[in-house]
């Protein structure tokens, strides 16, 4: 149960992040318009794009583990 929760969060977690680069990137309307993107503004997205990427990591082997307890376990 543990690795769908874990997989649904970190493909959300994925998702948001990419989500938020595409609009820090796209051009508002307006004179001024939203100019150049802080430095600072890059943390959060970059960060929950890896925590995304490593909890999708951590699914993926929860999945493969246990195929192979089920393989072990019930034989070929």
């Amino acid at each position: 149960m543990r690795k769908y929760i874990l997989l649904i969060c970190s493909l959300f977690m994925i998702f948001i992040s990419l989500f938020s680069f595409y609009k820090m990137n796209t051009p508002m309307s307006g004179p001024v318009g939203n100019g150049t993107v802080n430095i600072l503004s890059w943390c959060p997205v970059i960060s929950i794009l890896i925590g995304g990427i490593c909890f999708l990591f951590l699914s993926i082997l929860m999945f493969i583990k246990a195929l192979f307890v089920n393989f072990v376990a019930f034989g070929p």
